[in-house]
């Protein structure tokens, strides 16, 4: 799967049976590697973590939120572009610069392609930059419209993934596999 939708040589994956359980380990890994893994030995104690994802991202992360102990009230929200549903890459900078002077830790970006509600694609390579010059994580959350990336006329929408920490798709939608395949790498 890795070589047919051009994703990173360099990069692993694993079964998970549904990108819910997938975003919630990216999630356990970014708050992991922004701890030097003391949350994990130690508990959450003083972290101001915030999250970030589009108002069209699935309800996914906010449910991994509460597992992880990061808490719900870390999302923050971002507003999407009326004609696109895609993320506001200049609201989702504003609200990273706003997080970051109130004293929050800013952890994680979950970029969406091919949101359930829409269908919406996120800018994945501005996100990408905007995750590389503050030092987030970036989840890329395909689950609905991956499959699209095995083929070259729509891999367009995939520029940016090698800046991803993770990424998950779900052969079960598309491709005919049988439930439970959630691809995460």
């Amino acid at each position: 799967l890795k070589a047919l939708k051009g994703l990173p040589a360099d990069w692993h994956g694993v079964i998970q049976d549904t990108a819910s359980t997938a975003t919630l380990c990216a999630l356990l890994s970014a708050r992991e590697r922004a701890s030097a893994f003391a949350v994990n030995h130690w508990g959450l104690t003083n972290q101001r973590y915030t999250v970030y994802c589009s108002t069209e991202t699935h309800s996914s992360v906010e449910k991994a939120l509460k597992i992880t102990g990061i808490g719900s009230a870390a999302l923050r929200k971002v507003p999407v572009h009326p004609d696109t549903f895609g993320m506001d890459t200049d609201a989702l900078r504003d609200m990273i610069m706003a997080d970051i002077a109130a004293e929050y830790q800013p952890l994680c970006v979950v970029a969406s392609l091919g949101t359930t509600g829409c269908t919406a694609m996120d800018p994945l390579d501005t996100i990408g930059d905007l995750c590389v010059q503050y030092g987030l994580w970036l989840h890329v959350d395909a689950a609905y419209a991956g499959t699209a990336a095995l083929l070259p006329e729509y891999r367009h929408y995939f520029r940016g993934i090698e800046k991803a920490d993770s990424y998950v798709f779900n052969p079960h939608k598309w491709m005919f596999t049988h439930f439970d395949c959630t691809a995460y790498f």
